[in-house]
């Protein structure tokens, strides 16, 4: 009984560590979205917005154009600061089509040289 409550306590301990550090922004997920892009499977906006929330930066009209999400940064942030606030952040952009499906995405990491 006890190492099945060890157990169980280290498998819960390992997701919250995975929820808290696995789930930002990463070159895996433009790759993700490219890759599906390139099969002809395109994500759609309303499936990109559901996994990623609202962009920081929203450059789309009726689901086309160019989204971008700044991890840790809001739009009013990024409104107050503009490129400063990417100093730092992950940053994930997407591309939609004509019929509002991810056709390419790009990461980035921006540094302070970045940011000038």
């Amino acid at each position: 009984m006890k190492l099945t409550k060890s157990l169980l306590t280290l498998v819960l301990a390992f997701v919250c560590v995975f929820a808290l550090f696995g789930c930002g922004l990463s070159q895996s997920d433009a790759d993700k979205i490219n890759e599906k892009a390139e099969a002809g499977e395109h994500y759609t906006y309303d499936e990109i917005i559901k996994k990623y929330g609202e962009p920081t930066i929203n450059l789309t009209v009726a689901k086309i154009g160019v989204a971008s999400w700044i991890e840790g940064v809001t739009e009013e942030e990024y409104n107050e600061k503009g490129a400063e606030a990417f100093e730092g952040s992950k940053v994930l952009v997407v591309t939609f089509n004509l019929q509002g499906k991810a056709s390419t995405a790009v990461f980035k990491e921006f540094t302070k040289e970045d940011a000038k």
